[in-house]
């Protein structure tokens, strides 16, 4: 899995980032899930390497505006590039009658199936050998945190084993993995099973928006391998507006992480304040802030275009 940053700002785009739009891309088959789609999100686009025709589901955090008003106009680029399968998109209740409400007054029509669902705790849907599970929190209002889990992979052939058992190279080979019993000229048999490793861990990224700060109880991004995680504020010098706006700091991100046991931490939702010319602070406090709260784990600010790969398990 790849995981591309399309938007990393709050509230309103700057020189440096546009608002929020995360792309997941599976590599296997080409398609790809976009979390939340701010304004600009085509921009950005045209600027990777992922494309309208393999989106297949957009998943929204919540319906604040920098995080789904580029949504009608994307779905319009995508029919005008091509895209003929559905399009499965999940939301908060009021997005179906915005949808077609804006559809309908602009006098726009898809050449696809344009599936709105309103999304649900729990298990949102089963895709490409991943499930996406979802989990409700405060922000001003509603807001909802995503899980990609990956089901877990077979275990490595065990290649020097059937080495050392004899076993010639070739056709035998495969029914092994295939966990086939095979039988020799020799009269020796062999159960396949025998020659497969442990089933590897999936992966796991928990994708969080919009959360009032100190609301750590997140069991979704349990144990994950990326937990991307708004940090709008710095808390030593911004904690009172991220209370007042229903928002997350940097070091309450970190607390999160740390509790979760997620391996990397990825902050983004990153307030214009901070990437302000002569501000007293930028990014880097940032990831310095929740580094403290969680020092055992990787942390990092994200930037526009940046790209996180997720190499399949050894």
């Amino acid at each position: 899995m790849q995981i591309v940053f399309l938007g990393t700002g709050a509230a309103s785009p700057t020189l440096r980032r546009n608002v929020s739009a995360i792309g997941i891309r599976i590599l296997k088959s080409g398609n790809w899930f976009l979390f939340d789609c701010g304004e600009g999100t085509q921009h950005r686009l045209l600027k990777s390497t992922l494309t309208l025709s393999n989106l297949t589901h957009v998943f929204l955090t919540h319906l604040d505006g920098d995080h789904c008003f580029g949504l009608p106009g994307l779905l319009l680029s995508r029919a005008l590039q091509g895209g003929e399968s559905p399009l499965e998109t999940y939301g908060f209740r009021p997005l179906r009658k915005w949808i077609e409400t804006t559809l309908a007054a602009t006098g726009s029509r898809l050449p696809y199936e344009l599936n709105l669902h309103a999304v649900k705790e729990g298990l949102v849907c089963d895709l490409e050998g991943l499930r996406i599970e979802c989990q409700f929190f405060k922000h001003r209002g509603p807001t909802a945190a995503y899980s990609i889990v990956e089901a877990p992979h077979e275990g490595h052939f065990k290649l020097e084993k059937a080495q050392e058992c004899g076993i010639p190279p070739g056709p035998l080979y495969g029914r092994l993995k295939d966990g086939e019993t095979i039988t020799l000229e020799d009269g020796r048999t062999f159960n396949g099973k025998d020659f497969i490793g442990l089933p590897r861990p999936g992966r796991k990224i928990t994708v969080v928006g919009d959360i009032a700060d100190d609301q750590m109880a997140l069991p979704l991004a349990e144990n994950a391998d990326v937990l991307i995680h708004e940090a709008t504020f710095l808390e030593r010098t911004d904690a009172e507006l991220a209370h007042k706006t229903g928002h997350c700091t940097a070091a309450s991100a970190g607390r999160t992480a740390r509790r979760a046991g997620a391996k990397t931490l990825i902050l983004t939702h990153i307030s214009p304040r901070y990437d302000a010319p002569g501000a007293a602070a930028n990014a880097e406090d940032l990831c310095e802030e929740a580094q403290r709260e969680h020092p055992d784990g990787i942390v990092m600010v994200a930037k526009d275009l940046m790209k996180v790969d997720l190499p399949v398990p050894d």
